[in-house]
C-alpha cells in the first residue's frame, strides 16, 4: 500500500485552471502578435487576468532580452517535434496580458507595448 502512495505522489501536478484559459488565448495572441510587432525574433508568454510570470519565466524572458539566452533543447516525448534545439540570439522578450478580448504587450521590459483585440 505504501508503495502505491509513493507512485501517486511522483505524478506531476496537474495543470491548473489558469493554464489552460491562457492555452486557449496564445495562438490568438501570437497570430495578432506576428502581424504587428516589427521585429522577427521573439519569444512570448501569455498570461490571463492577473496571472503573473514565475521567476524561472521571468530568468528566461531576460536572458532573451539579453541576448544570452543559451541553445534550448525540445523534449522529445513521442511527438513530431520540428526541430531538437532552438537558439534566439537577437530576440525580443514579450509578455503579453489577457483581459476579456483586451491584450496588452509588452516587449523587452517597458521598450515597446503593443494593444490590440483578440
Amino acid at each position: 500500500m505504501s508503495l502505491q502512495k509513493t507512485k501517486i505522489s511522483n505524478l506531476p501536478p496537474l495543470p491548473k485552471k489558469i493554464k489552460r484559459k491562457e492555452a486557449a488565448v496564445d495562438g490568438l495572441v501570437a497570430a495578432k502578435l506576428v502581424k504587428v510587432h516589427p521585429h522577427p525574433n521573439w519569444v512570448l508568454e501569455v498570461k490571463v487576468d492577473d496571472n503573473k510570470l514565475l521567476k524561472h519565466q521571468k530568468v528566461k524572458l531576460k536572458q532573451v532580452e539579453n541576448g544570452t539566452h543559451p541553445p534550448q533543447k525540445i523534449p522529445d516525448m513521442g511527438r513530431q517535434n520540428p526541430y531538437d534545439y532552438y537558439y534566439i540570439g537577437d530576440g525580443d522578450a514579450i509578455v503579453c496580458t489577457v483581459k476579456g478580448r483586451s491584450v496588452v504587450c509588452d516587449v523587452n521590459d517597458g521598450v515597446l507595448e503593443h494593444r490590440f483585440r483578440i
